[in-house]
């Protein structure tokens, strides 16, 4: 989101996909990223030995079936990388920037109406844990024209639950629509007079079959 507000001009189309910047719902796993101790602690549960069994632990859930465990096997891969502190450092750097102990400090909403005629698909898994499938309905509230696609029984990782259904989307979504189209001077006036009926970027959707 943040590079098509700064890059219009090397925007076309924008693909949300469990998104942050809709709301301050995160889970607690990942407020736990930005607390004080998150570097030390998780350097000692990455010790050898301590790593094999968290993360042999978090893959035997993960293959329960049972859905609040769906993406226990892609978490087990990012508890392994914490095992390098430039990795924990790089992460809390850049989860602490957008969260704090309350959930998301960052918002698309005051930015919505730049996007407003870019075309605009957004893809959530209904069973994610991490971030609400609830903020699909902000997104869409936010950005009317855009497309939302809820995959069920999925995740936050609906292109890894669902690869072949996910890409059919994406192929969908960029065949039925045209990229938008860039105006310097018109993006400039809409970011000095912010929202207004019409915006800066044109797109026009392409007929369907």
């Amino acid at each position: 989101m943040q590079f098509a507000y700064q890059f219009p001009e090397r925007t076309e189309r924008l693909v949300l996909v469990g998104s942050g910047g809709l709301g301050p719902e995160v889970s607690t796993a990942v407020k736990a990223i930005t607390t004080t101790g998150f570097h030390q602690v998780m350097g000692a549960l990455t010790l050898p030995g301590v790593r094999h069994v968290g993360s042999a632990g978090l893959k035997a859930l993960s293959r329960t079936g049972l859905k609040e465990f769906r993406d226990f096997d892609e978490v087990a891969e990012i508890y392994k990388s914490f095992r390098d502190p430039a990795a924990r450092a790089a992460i809390r750097h850049v989860v602490r920037a957008v969260v704090d102990w309350q959930g998301q400090i960052v918002t698309m909403a005051d930015r919505a109406y730049l996007t407003d005629a870019m075309p605009m698909c957004i893809i959530w898994g209904e069973d994610d844990r991490v971030i609400p499938v609830s903020h699909a309905d902000r997104a869409a509230a936010l950005a009317p024209k855009a497309r939302v696609e809820i995959l069920p029984n999925a995740g936050h990782f609906p292109h890894k639950d669902h690869p072949e259904r996910f890409v059919r989307i994406l192929n969908d979504f960029v065949r039925t629509t045209r990229p938008a189209t860039y105006s310097r001077a018109r993006w400039r006036r809409l970011l000095q007079e912010g929202p207004a009926p019409t915006t800066m970027l044109e797109s026009v959707d392409a007929p369907t079959a």
